[in-house]
């Protein structure tokens, strides 16, 4: 997983180690062919198909070897490897126990730690892990146990373990790799709410090696967290700067400038990227639609959002693209299948916008009984979202069913602090239905949180509320105040 630090030595084992795996797959493999390989060759050859996660042909490594050593405590170490990777996890502890006094004892303990970390037995995985620690001096194998640690401390949320972890993990790590630690160590800094020692951290390791990418969309990705976007920017034009095509900076970069809504930079971001030789992906189409559509290109935002789910036919955000354009178009059937297939996780935020168009494109489509259950949905995973209390005391209201649309309303005003918009719409349903003292009384309320918003309450029935004097008086009085 990790490299040494000496990369002439790294690459002529590479070396070495692509020729066995080579004629492994050329002879037995694909020719079924008998070749003989010693017990090491065969530790190699395994241990090269499990970091490459390709665990059918590391089976078939290890059925191999036991033709030729079926006693060897080592083979069995690689055997429980695959066996946990292939979810045999009883099968894997008991190879761990029959090679226990035989075989690697650095390894024997490291593959414990696996088992018990996928058990999610996390403090004897920690045992474990400590125990191959103290085991060896290797940097490699130091830099795999580190990561191995600070996972379980992760799992766990001994965040400042964590840390020290994969600081210690960092260093003889390969660039892919420390890309991963980096990323995790992120994560730990911002979850104790020291991203400034984070930066701290990627600034030094700068100094020592300013050609490090990783560290650089790190510093960026730090920044970017603090919403000092001028900052990160820059970092992430640095990390271009060595890699023009790297992927992570040019996506991140772009993301900047979406949620800025700085729509034609983000495009052009992308495409000077795809012009320099970036691999096209789902991700490049989603985020090049996202910025069409928000730039009231539908037609071509679809075309993008289709090409994506050709990539990935799972890809939600491209669905949910999908969802918002033919919502925009009024047609809702298409719009709800479309919308149904972008909900994602329900604990994301990013759910909340598809599960709220999907609601209104259900009202508009006179299915009120998946409105309401939509609806009451977000209300349960989003209780402080005002938009899903006035949706539903809508539809309550077109119902005539005011009982359900007033209680609906003091809860909102309730779970969102008396957000102005739950304020506003309050005041329009007391109006309504001729409570007029308490209607006003609201409007102002509404008026005092946001005086900007008094457009969209008259939006809501511009016919009764903007031919009804006392609301546009009211109106005029707060706006002269300000």
């Amino acid at each position: 997983m990790f490299s040494d630090e000496n990369d002439n030595t790294r690459d002529e084992e590479w070396e070495a180690e692509q020729d066995l795996v080579n004629r492994f797959t050329e002879t037995v493999i694909k020719k079924h062919e008998n070749s003989f390989f010693d017990s090491d060759d065969m530790m190699v050859i395994i241990e090269h198909f499990i970091q490459d996660e390709n665990f059918d042909k590391a089976r078939q490594a290890v059925n191999y070897a036991y033709n030729f050593f079926p006693s060897d405590p080592d083979i069995m170490l690689k055997d429980a490897k695959v066996n946990l990777a292939e979810g045999h996890f009883d099968k894997a502890y008991n190879l761990l126990e029959e090679s226990r006094l035989g075989g690697d004892e650095i390894e024997y303990y490291f593959t414990l730690g696996q088992y018990h970390a996928l058990r999610n037995n996390h403090a004897k995985a920690i045992d474990a892990y400590s125990q191959a620690l103290s085991l060896t001096d290797d940097p490699y194998e130091r830099c795999n146990i580190h990561y191995g640690l600070a996972s379980q401390y992760m799992s766990t949320e001994q965040y400042d373990k964590a840390i020290t972890s994969l600081r210690k993990s960092a260093i003889s790590a390969d660039p892919v790799h420390r890309e991963i630690i980096f990323l995790d160590l992120r994560h730990c800094y911002q979850y104790t709410n020291r991203l400034g020692e984070a930066i701290d951290y990627f600034n030094e390791y700068i100094d020592k090696d300013p050609n490090c990418l990783a560290a650089w969309n790190s510093l960026a990705d730090c920044y970017r967290k603090l919403e000092h976007y001028d900052e990160a920017i820059e970092y992430y034009e640095y990390a271009l700067s060595i890699n023009p095509i790297d992927v992570y900076a040019n996506i991140n970069l772009t993301n900047i400038y979406y949620d800025n809504e700085q729509y034609q930079k983000a495009i052009d971001t992308i495409n000077e990227a795809l012009e320099n030789g970036m691999t096209e992906n789902n991700d490049t189409d989603t985020i090049l639609a996202d910025c069409l559509y928000n730039l009231d290109k539908p037609a071509e935002a679809e075309r993008l959002y289709r090409r994506a789910l050709l990539f990935n036919p799972d890809d939600i955000n491209a669905w949910s693209g999908l969802g918002f354009i033919y919502s925009d178009m009024h047609s809702f059937n298409k719009a709800i299948q479309y919308l149904k297939k972008g909900i994602g996780n329900i604990q994301d935020d990013n759910c909340l916008e598809v599960l709220l168009t999907l609601a209104e494109a259900y009202e508009k489509n006179n299915d009120t009984p998946e409105a309401i259950d939509t609806l009451s949905r977000i209300i349960e995973q989003w209780p402080g979202d005002p938009a899903a209390y006035c949706m539903l005391a809508k539809i309550h209201i077109t119902k005539k069913d005011f009982r359900l649309a007033f209680e609906t309303l003091n809860t909102g005003l309730l779970n969102t602090n008396h957000n102005s918009s739950v304020e506003y719409f309050m005041a329009y349903s007391l109006l309504l239905t001729n409570h007029r003292e308490e209607g006003l009384y609201y409007l102002g309320l509404g008026l005092q949180n946001d005086i900007e918003s008094y457009q969209d309450f008259i939006n809501l029935d511009p016919s009764f509320l903007g031919n009804d004097a006392d609301v546009i008086e009211m109106i005029e009085r707060h706006r002269m105040q300000q």
